[in-house]
Order: C-alpha cells, then structure tokens, then sequence
C-alpha cells in the first residue's frame, strides 16, 4: 500500500521532509522513512533528542489560518492570520492583541519597534507593506501581477525576498524605490496538482530560509546565491 502513494513530502534524494511538488518529492511513506532513520540535512542531525513539553501561547478561534510568525529581538511574536487579513501582537505570556489589518496578509519580517515589512496578495494592491503600531499599512512595492505572495525574507539592506506561491518564482522587491523583478524562476517552484492532497492546486515555493554561503533553502530545492549579485541558480 505504501508504494502507491502519490509523489507529495520527500525529495527526490530522500534526504529532506519538504513539500507537495512532484518534481522534488518521493512519497509519503518515503518522509516517514527519512525521519525514522534520520536523514536530514547536517544542520537538522545535530539537534537534541530531548522531546520538549508542548505549551500553548494563544489560540485563535477556528477556521483561523495562522500563516507566519516573526519574532522580535525582546521576544514578542508577531502571528499573521490570513484569512482574517490580520497581525496579531504576543508578548511573553500575554493575550494576543491585534496590531494590525491587511487582507491576505502572508509573510512577515521585524524591521523594528513595533514596525514590520509584510507580503499581502490585497485584492488589487499586493504587494510588501509596512505595518506600524497605530498606524495604516503603507503600500511599500507594488506586485500587480502576484497571485499569492507568501514567504518574506530580508535579503540584505533594503533587499527582500518574497515567495509567490501561484506564479512558481520567487521575487526580489527594493523597499526604497518600490521596484522589484523575478529573482529566480523554475519548475522546482512550482504549484502542484495533487490528486492526493485535500487542494488541487497546492501552493508552490513557500517558505524562504537562508544559510551560510550564500545558500538559500525554500520549500523544495536550494538555491546558491550571492546576495551582492543576485545570481540564483537551483
């Protein structure tokens, strides 16, 4: 049974528990596989065994789609619901407190006291935001042609990363001047049809992490780049 499971959670190495895209993915029972025998990437194998006690910091009424979380250096988490179109603000144990309003609000980076850099598919204005406490989101980059901006990563100065999970590329936006262009685009990016996954059409790239060397690890392949340059190649 577990050999005719649909391509969904592994890379093709077996090495890394990722996403749904069949041009990256195994199967499965195929992740399952790789976390009962611990193949993982060198970063993950050095972690510790120790199972941590689970504690629950806030809870959200359902059908609540929590997206993305930021954490600030004093550690308040900054929760994204999408859904919603809100941003909520948690403090150590504390209630969490609605910072901000912005449909289709994704990706979130801390840039600052109570001040983030947000990535929202708005019904005709997506693009990367500035949220404020107190204040109304101000439209930083304009995407008009996004489908479902997603992971945000701070690239470098006022450089940021943001994934654009239907249009399978990834996108480089200036915060300064409000340009942007597609950084990286490839099938490894791309949006699956998934016959064995509850949404047809499951989102591509997702998640955005960078490394040491000049690597940057989304949600199905790494990329090798020079934040200088701007030169990804997967």
């Amino acid at each position: 049974m577990l050999g005719k499971i649909a391509p969904t959670n592994v890379e093709r190495d077996g090495l890394f528990i990722t996403g749904q895209n069949p041009f990256s993915s195994e199967s499965v029972a195929k992740s399952v596989m790789a976390a009962l025998q611990r193949r993982f990437p060198p970063q993950l194998n050095n972690g510790s065994d120790e199972i941590l006690p689970a504690k629950t910091l806030a809870e959200f009424p359902a059908p609540s789609f929590i997206e993305n979380i930021t954490v600030s250096p004093d550690e308040v988490l900054y929760v994204s619901s999408l859904e919603e179109g809100a941003v909520y603000r948690l403090a150590v144990d504390s209630k969490p407190l609605l910072f901000a309003k912005l449909p289709a609000v994704a990706g979130l980076v801390w840039i600052g006291p109570d001040t983030l850099i947000a990535a929202a598919t708005a019904p005709g204005a997506p693009g990367l935001y500035r949220l404020t406490s107190g204040q109304a989101p101000e439209l930083l980059v304009a995407i008009p042609d996004a489908k479902l901006l997603n992971g945000l990563l701070h690239l470098g100065g006022s450089h940021y990363l943001v994934a654009d999970s239907y249009n399978s590329c990834i996108r480089e936006a200036d915060i300064s001047n409000g340009k942007t262009h597609v950084w990286l685009r490839h099938h490894f990016l791309a949006h699956a049809a998934d016959p064995y996954h509850p949404v047809p059409q499951f989102p591509g790239v997702n998640g955005l992490k960078r490394f040491p060397r000049h690597t940057l690890r989304f949600q199905y392949r790494t990329a090798k780049a020079n934040p200088d340059t701007s030169h990804p190649r997967p």
